[in-house]
């Protein structure tokens, strides 16, 4: 079982160009503490291969990792994509002075 490191936290150019981003870096490193936090509390399924020789609670445990797993590869992707799209244009807000 391998859990991935998450990403480094948005620079303020990264939010900027991809707001969603911010809130994708939270759910990433929340995923990955509850991954970590599975694991140590439910050691049995590292070696688990078939769930097998588990517990429901060590069931439940992997089938959560192994979910958070994936929507930490979904969440890697769409952050892939969202730096690849073209920069919007800022809406003008009423009260912005031009320099």
């Amino acid at each position: 079982m391998k859990l991935r490191k998450p990403e480094p936290p948005p620079t303020l150019p990264d939010v900027a160009h991809a707001p969603e981003c911010a809130a994708l870096f939270v759910l990433e490193n929340a995923l990955h503490a509850a991954a970590l936090a599975l694991v140590a509390a439910n050691p049995a399924i590292v070696h688990a291969d078939d769930g097998c020789d588990l517990d429901r609670r060590e069931l439940l445990a992997d089938v959560i990792v192994d979910t958070a797993r994936l929507l930490e590869s979904l969440v890697s992707r769409y952050r892939d994509e969202a730096r690849l799209r073209p920069a919007r244009p800022r809406a003008r807000d009423e009260d912005d002075e031009p320099f």
